[in-house]
């Protein structure tokens, strides 16, 4: 299965896919003042690509369909972002950037918000290949947010398992 969203990726600049790809990462939404300063904070992306997260490229990703907007920010489309993810792991500042997201504080989101940073740890610790780290976390979404483990479980080993070639399997 093709992703129909990847030649929307593929046509943007180096910067605008590292920003794409650090969204990947992310998962989450995240306001446009917060998702600069987290890449500022990890200091792995220069002033130009920083400069891009702005209206106009926010706008353009959103009418590529590349990302989701909310009042809650930013989010990459979960329908690009476990093939975003693989790329994203080969980055340079993968390491650095999954240590401050794991290390960021999630407030008081709500309880759809909170599922989606669950969601972005379990997918930060597959993709490390951290399984004590996985296995904890698996273990609290599931007690934390049980209506929605089986789709989250689903979107992210069904896309991974897409990516890999396999395409019956799906977790009841």
């Amino acid at each position: 299965m093709k992703n129909k969203l990847l030649p929307f990726f593929n046509v943007l600049s180096k910067d605008e896919q590292s920003i794409m790809l650090a969204l990947a990462v992310i998962y989450a939404p995240i306001g446009q003042s917060s998702f600069a300063k987290l890449l500022e904070k990890s200091a792995c992306f220069d002033r130009q690509t920083l400069g891009l997260i702005n209206k106009p490229l926010r706008d353009k990703l959103q009418n590529s369909r590349l990302i989701i907007m909310s009042t809650d920010g930013w989010r990459c489309n979960e329908e690009i972002a476990e093939p975003l993810m693989r790329l994203a792991v080969d980055q340079p500042w993968f390491g650095k950037l999954t240590q401050q997201i794991i290390a960021e504080p999630n407030y008081f989101y709500s309880a759809k918000i909170n599922a989606y940073h669950a969601i972005k740890q379990l997918r930060i610790f597959l993709y490390q290949g951290n399984e004590t780290a996985f296995s904890a976390n698996i273990e609290r979404f599931y007690t934390d947010f049980r209506k929605s483990f089986t789709d989250s479980i689903n979107i992210i080993f069904l896309n991974t398992m897409t990516l890999l070639g396999f395409h019956r399997y799906r977790i009841r």
